[in-house]
């Protein structure tokens, strides 16, 4: 069996949920019952190809948020490109 190495802290990462929602935030930390993540985006489908938005609207984005384990399906280190992306976009700060 093959382990992979734990998450570092502000490592972006992909979560699946059972909603069919894929999220995007910088991992924190994780207990028995919960992933949490910091600045979390939804990716979506737009004309111009796919986009990123606020995982949720009504709320300080700056929060951190508890993501229920038996709510995630899958989860994975980000694809490097498009955690710059992600990087830049909750950042303000452009990464090449």
């Amino acid at each position: 069996m093959l382990l992979e190495k734990k998450f570092t802290e502000n490592e972006v990462v992909s979560l699946k949920v059972s909603s069919g929602e894929e999220i995007i935030g910088r991992y924190l930390r994780e207990d028995n019952d919960y992933f949490y993540v910091t600045k979390p985006n939804v990716l979506m489908m737009n004309p111009q190809g796919m986009g990123m938005v606020p995982y949720m609207f009504t709320v300080n984005p700056d929060q951190d948020y508890a993501i229920t384990k038996t709510s995630i399906i899958t989860l994975s280190r980000t694809d490097s490109d498009v955690a710059k992306q992600y990087l830049s976009k909750t950042s303000g700060i452009a990464l090449s």
